[in-house]
């Protein structure tokens, strides 16, 4: 009787501390999206400047709906919130996680919260220099000269926005991987040996994740092999 109270208690005081660090993580990011909102019209700007470089001068950026524009920076604004506020949500989520660690791990929690933004903000970043100036050239060249573009805000941030998500996610392999291995979920001997299998998924992840041209396909695909790599 004694013991099942105690391990009730045990359940209660995870739940306790799950409740308390999510409230902090969505703060966080509701300060941070406010911020982000507020100066929503100077980071739409700069969320199409990729596009931008390479269009025509007699393409247009349209809006087909009255509220399209306003709903779009809302959307803007909760992408960049979630950039800013990273460091924040991913320290709350090791403080979740290190009561279970022993003393030595629990000094790597500031490793772990400023690894891990880095590789979730180098992904953003590889994304938007890397990937976009030879996506967008691909896409366009294959538009006849005669066609003029007039392109809709609201599809091309949606667009603009999953794809650096995508990127960012895939950039934290890394980080997932040692947190597998310290958590003794898995060993190296099986990240080694599940190798092939992981390439094959790599370019089906790419294929899945971004637009069906095989630029952007392989760009993604290869990042994941070098950076699952690192993880092991």
């Amino acid at each position: 009787m004694i013991i099942m109270d105690n391990n009730k208690s045990d359940i209660i005081d995870h739940f306790i501390a799950l409740k308390r660090n999510l409230l902090k993580a969505i703060l966080g990011f509701s300060i941070a999206t406010i911020i982000s909102y507020m100066f929503s019209d100077k980071l739409l700007i700069i969320l199409r400047k990729p596009i931008q470089k390479v269009l025509a001068k007699s393409s247009n950026f349209i809006v087909l709906t009255p509220q399209e524009y306003f709903f779009t920076e809302i959307k803007v604004a909760l992408f960049f919130g979630m950039f800013l506020s990273s460091p924040w949500i991913l320290y709350q989520i090791w403080l979740f996680i290190s009561p279970g660690l022993y003393k030595q791990e629990k000094k790597y929690i500031f490793i772990f919260t400023i690894t891990s933004t880095s590789f979730f903000l180098l992904g953003g970043l590889f994304c938007y220099f890397i990937v976009f100036p030879a996506m967008f050239n691909f896409f366009l060249n294959t538009i006849p000269s005669d066609i003029i573009g007039n392109y809709s805000l609201g599809m091309l941030y949606s667009f603009v926005i999953n794809t650096i998500l995508a990127f960012s996610i895939i950039f934290e392999a890394p980080i997932i991987i040692f947190l597998l291995v310290s958590l003794s979920i898995i060993n190296i001997k099986t990240l080694t040996n599940i190798r092939k299998h992981i390439i094959v998924s790599a370019f089906i992840i790419g294929a899945i994740l971004t637009p069906p041209d095989p630029i952007t396909q392989i760009m993604l695909a290869i990042p994941l092999i070098i950076l699952y790599e690192i993880g092991i």
